[in-house]
């Protein structure tokens, strides 16, 4: 049973910029009237209702965004982070989420979901949104897809460098086998959060190779 150990909430309503750590499974929370208890157990509420409906709703049903955002923080975005466990002995995984104004009508303006293979690991987005944009790995283990994606993109890759070096035309295609070699080099450094850049490289390189493949 995934449990929540960790909630960081900023600029909803009175909760400005709060963390509770070492969250347990029954928690009691003390304070007097106003300090925020109320508030906080609403910002689970609210996440619950954006999930279930969408963002705009859940603002709606608390007065908009104006009335929800802290008055006089300086600040444009409510963030919310929640850090939980899917069980006892799975990694910690670190859900991420802000919501903005644009144009007058609420928008997710930032939205991640990161785990870290272990304490001195890498973190690995394997959910990384920012402003409708972004990437998502799907699969229950986010390690293997980053190895799948890594790998396809170091064949494809390679395949491009084959035909360059078979080639008769090759003199024409000397930028674009630098650029392949260097791609190749990126991959050595298994960095999964640069795998969005890898693919949109790949995919640029696969036009200018099918281009100028044509014209030769």
């Amino acid at each position: 049973m995934a449990t929540i150990e960790e909630i960081s909430v900023k600029n909803y309503r009175v909760l400005q910029n709060i963390t509770l750590k070492d969250i347990k499974p029954f928690s009691v929370f003390l304070g007097p009237n106003g300090s925020g208890k109320t508030t906080f157990f609403d910002v689970i509420g609210f996440l619950s209702d954006c999930l279930t409906t969408n963002v705009k709703k859940a603002l709606e049903k608390r007065g908009r965004f104006q009335e929800v955002i802290s008055r006089d923080c300086g600040e444009d975005e409510i963030e919310i982070v929640i850090i939980y466990r899917e069980n006892k002995k799975s990694p910690k995984i670190t859900y991420t989420v802000a919501i903005a104004l644009q144009n007058g009508s609420p928008i997710v303006s930032r939205e991640t979901l990161r785990w870290r293979r272990s304490s001195q690991g890498k973190p690995f987005d394997f959910l990384n949104f920012e402003n409708g944009e972004g990437v998502v790995i799907s699969g229950e283990n986010p390690e293997i897809n980053e190895y799948k994606a890594l790998i396809a993109i170091e064949i494809q890759a390679s395949k491009i460098l084959e035909s360059l070096k078979k080639n008769s035309f090759k003199i024409y295609f000397k930028n674009l086998e630098k650029d392949i070699t260097e791609l190749l080099n990126d991959m050595k450094k298994k960095d999964s959060n640069c795998i969005k850049s890898l693919v949109e490289k790949l995919k640029k390189l696969q036009l200018e190779f099918a281009h100028l493949n044509t014209s030769a």
